[in-house]
């Protein structure tokens, strides 16, 4: 991981089949940015961990390493009580700074999946 801060919280949004993405605007930043980042360095890799706004009892570790010419970064969190591969993280919103609940969805070691709905 590069630099103290090396994860940046974004939206991808799909509509009418199309995909983007685009950071988030300052208050969105104060509702569902990142609370706080933990950078543990080693060899050709290292640890993240971090904890989201919206889900700060949530810890989420993205474990990083070198396979070859490239990095790959996985992250990893409790989802329904079980340690998973955290595979997407869906914010449903009541309104611009009103958050419905949150999704986890996440893969296990044997390549199930589980979900999470997380409610205020």
């Amino acid at each position: 991981p590069l630099g103290d801060a090396p994860v940046a919280p974004y939206h991808r949004r799909r509509r009418a089949g199309h995909e983007a993405t685009a950071g988030l605007r300052t208050l969105e930043l104060v509702a569902y940015g990142i609370r706080a980042q933990d950078v543990r360095r080693a060899g050709a890799g290292g640890e993240v961990t971090l904890r989201l706004r919206a889900v700060p009892d949530r810890r989420i570790r993205i474990v990083t390493e070198a396979d070859g010419a490239r990095c790959v970064a996985r992250p990893y969190t409790r989802v329904a009580g079980v340690d998973a591969e955290l595979v997407d993280i869906f914010v449903v919103l009541d309104g611009p700074r009103s958050v419905r609940h949150v999704e986890l969805t996440g893969r296990t070691a044997s390549g199930g999946t589980v979900r999470e709905i997380l409610r205020d």
